[in-house]
């Protein structure tokens, strides 16, 4: 029940405030590297994987935003229930 307040509690706290969600992934306490492979690296460190740590700011940079991505296919496989 914790996650869900919490997840409501996110939610009422972001949903019309995209600056703020996007300075929350880029927090300095949340962020982990700035590039992909990076970030991978010092997840699988040690007991990495096990802080509250996010590469979502780097799915969320100005690069990334600019490229073009089509969902389309993962949201047919989600209605089907498979996961790729």
């Amino acid at each position: 029940m914790l996650k869900h307040k919490e997840a409501v509690k996110f939610d009422m706290e972001y949903k019309n405030n995209p600056a703020g969600f996007l300075m929350f992934f880029n927090a300095d306490d949340i962020t982990v590297a700035k590039n992909y492979n990076d970030s991978w690296n010092y997840i699988k460190q040690d007991n990495n994987s096990l802080k509250r740590c996010s590469n979502f700011n780097i799915y969320l940079s100005p690069e990334a935003i600019r490229i073009q991505r089509d969902f389309s296919g993962l949201l047919a496989a989600a209605k089907k229930g498979i996961v790729l």
